[in-house]
């Protein structure tokens, strides 16, 4: 982003990192709120409250895309110098939002009576009604703050939440099981939207414009049915593994999803922080040409940093599994090769991130939905080869591979030409190769008799390969101050 100003560098540095400290330090709580909510529930509580969850989650699809809209369109609008659309677009948005829930809700008040005999899901499914309609509009909320760049606000209220879910849904759970958890969440979600509105100063006013109703859905529906493929297309390969070699095999494949989760969620924060400055850059000269630097750094940044990540989780959860969960051990061997092509997953992000607000996304749907099919094509004949759990890591790691090739020639050639192109291929390409074999080489001939000592042997040994890397980025990016800078920033506001 070497046109970008210094500050505006700054702020996104800034937002990404209040953005992505919010979420980990909310998931952290999060996961103490999953253990303890089990043991208050029970199992059959539990079991009710995932039957729940799962009407909650359809709920959801209830607007249509229309918040996916909203995120694009008002920050082009404020980019456009339209402060008045980018206002009109907020109050069609929640009328749209506020009609869709209420609708949702009653759906599921009507049937928590015709369909359900049991009294926990009866009375449950009763609380669900209210809590789509609260989550609809808390997540509108959450969705404008992005839009706008409130993220000192945005990040306060993710925790916030978390913290209201820890005491309202947990205090209900314990003294009245499933029904109690649900009115916690109710609860927990309606004030949190209560701060998002009065923090993030955002004053609604009901205004039904159809025309702009019109538009946001026919914007956002496409957006939602490429979201729905993109979830398939990374889960199709569980899919396959369920059913060609069963549920133990699927088990031991856990292991590398679970590796390459944590990380892949860094460049996904940042992605959010970086959003609404394209979308408003956009917005100015509605030239793809313009977005270049902000498309094309962030992609190089992670091409050279994320492979670095990926090889510390190669080397250090072969210790989490060998402390903690040895019979998952034999996941291991697939484990190093899906984290290997998860890289390239991760390194898409702004390419789709160009192509919506290009508005392809009615195209993406139909991509995602060939890569799919690719996907489950490839795991079907290296399973089918005698190949295992091996071939199924392999297979998708090479969908993976395909993936982030048709995405990011898309993205790229509304930018460039196909010289430039091929010079930013190559650079990614020898930068996997560089530490794929690297990687490789020190897992193979790093290792003594202590599986920790191994793995801080390992460590070692990345470092010093890193950093060849990790140096001339510096030199050419000035990383390190600009990290400064904004910490200082930010502590001093």
């Amino acid at each position: 982003m070497s046109q970008d100003k210094p500050t505006v560098k700054h702020a996104i540095l800034k937002d990404a990192f209040i953005y992505t400290a919010a979420n980990y330090g909310s998931d952290a709580l999060g996961i103490l709120v999953s253990i303890l909510s089990k043991r208050f529930l029970g199992v059959v509580g539990a079991g009710y409250w995932t039957v729940l969850s799962v009407m909650q989650s359809y709920g959801m699809y209830a607007t249509l895309g229309a918040k996916n809209a909203v995120f694009r369109e008002i920050p082009q609008a404020i980019g456009a110098k339209q402060p008045e659309r980018a206002k009109e677009l907020q109050n069609s948005a929640y009328s749209y939002v506020l009609i869709c829930g209420l609708i949702g809700a009653l759906g599921f008040w009507i049937a928590s009576e015709f369909f359900f005999h049991n009294p926990a899901l009866k009375a449950g499914t009763k609380v669900i009604a209210f809590l789509v309609l609260i989550l609809n509009l808390y997540n509108l909320a959450l969705t404008l703050l992005r839009a706008r760049k409130k993220f000192a606000v945005l990040g306060k209220i993710i925790v916030l939440n978390m913290v209201f879910v820890f005491c309202f849904a947990l205090t209900g759970a314990y003294f009245f099981n499933v029904t109690g958890y649900a009115c916690g969440l109710t609860l927990a979600t309606l004030l949190s939207y209560g701060l998002a509105k009065k923090w993030g100063e955002m004053n609604f006013s009901f205004r039904l414009r159809w025309n702009e109703i019109r538009q946001l859905v026919v914007i956002g529906l496409p957006m939602v049915a490429a979201s729905f493929l993109l979830r398939t297309f990374l889960s199709i390969d569980q899919i396959m593994v369920a059913k060609m070699l069963g549920a133990k095999s699927l088990g031991l494949y856990t292991v590398g999803l679970m590796a390459v989760q944590q990380v892949a969620a860094v460049p996904k924060f940042f992605g959010v922080a970086l959003f609404p400055h394209i979308q408003e850059r956009f917005g100015e000269t509605k030239r793809a040409e313009d977005l270049r630097s902000m498309i094309l750094k962030p992609t190089y940044f992670f091409s050279r940093v994320v492979p670095i990540f990926l090889g510390g989780v190669i080397f250090l959860l072969p210790v989490l599994v060998h402390y903690v969960l040895p019979q998952f051990k034999a996941g291991i061997p697939a484990m190093k090769i899906l984290v290997f092509g998860y890289y390239f997953v991760i390194i898409s992000e702004m390419s789709s991130t160009l192509l919506f607000t290009l508005d392809k996304q009615v195209r993406m749907a139909a991509v995602y939905g060939l890569l799919v099919l690719v996907a489950m094509g490839l795991n079907y004949v290296f399973i089918s080869a005698g190949y295992g759990l091996l071939g199924a890591a392999l297979a998708t790691s090479i969908s993976y591979c395909l993936f982030f090739m048709t995405l990011f020639t898309w993205a790229a050639r509304q930018m460039m030409g196909w010289n430039d192109l091929l010079k930013f291929y190559s650079g990614v390409t020898i930068s996997f190769l560089y530490f794929a074999i690297s990687i490789v080489w020190i897992d193979r001939a790093l290792n003594v008799n202590h599986v920790l000592g191994t793995a801080l042997l390992k460590l070692l040994g990345l470092l010093v390969v890193s950093l060849p890397v990790l140096w001339r980025l510096e030199r050419k990016e000035k990383l390190a101050a600009m990290v400064k800078q904004a910490f200082v920033e930010k502590f001093k506001s």
